[in-house]
């Protein structure tokens, strides 16, 4: 169930969207990481959950001038589980109730960005865009189930990113447009950032993000 409104101010130059929903969730397919008959732990995958997730979204894109645009967004989440039951190996048949344990993957409570975009014409083919964004993304869960160990290793940390680029467009006879573009992207990132964990039973895979990226970029359209 999901309500919402769109919204136009000052002859269209400030908009602002709004939306409040609630997902009900019967058999839900989940991972479900259990202690292997041969030893070891095992992951399979069951219609093993019913979930319920609510949340707001709101956004805001306002042209203070024909060239500049800021746009604004943010985002609560709130998601938990009813009921989460899993078989029980040592007592076939029988199921065991693990909703207090399991861990709601990859749903940040709070999330947001911020940012503009900027283009200028230069004459009649030529013009130049710049573009900027910074979000931020709230702590989430990787791992169906809580870290054992306390060590918090099911958990990615909140973090910010920036992102920006400076672009040169030309349209031309001989193609349709040619865009170089200076950018850089996560410049907030100093490096050893997780961005993901795999939970292997007895210990943890982590995925570590590259470095703050910048570079040039050239494309031609024909």
């Amino acid at each position: 169930f999901e309500v919402g409104a769109k919204t136009e101010f000052a002859d269209g130059k400030i908009q602002l969207n709004a939306a409040a929903f609630i997902v009900k969730y019967n058999d839900k397919q989940e991972e479900i990481i259990r202690p292997a008959a041969g030893g070891g732990t095992e992951t399979i995958v069951d219609n093993a959950a019913s979930a319920e997730t609510k949340g707001v979204e709101l956004e805001l894109i306002a042209r203070a001038t024909p060239e500049l645009t800021f746009r604004a967004a943010g985002a609560y989440l709130s998601a938990k589980y009813d009921d989460f039951l899993i078989p029980d190996l040592a007592n076939p048949g029988q199921f065991v109730d693990i909703t207090n344990v399991a861990n709601f993957r990859r749903a940040p409570k709070w999330t947001g960005n911020v940012g503009l975009d900027y283009d200028k014409a230069l004459g009649d083919r030529n013009s130049i865009n710049f573009n900027t964004n910074l979000a931020y993304l709230d702590d989430f869960f990787t791992s169906p189930r809580r870290d054992p160990t306390g060590r918090n290793r099911d958990t990615i940390a909140a973090h910010t990113t920036l992102d920006a680029s400076l672009a040169f467009i030309h349209s031309g006879d001989s193609f349709k447009r040619l865009r170089i573009a200076v950018y850089g992207r996560d410049l907030l990132n100093k490096g050893n950032r997780i961005t993901n964990t795999l939970d292997a039973g007895v210990f943890y895979f982590g995925v570590v993000s590259a470095n703050r990226e910048g570079g040039v970029e050239l494309s031609i359209e024909f």
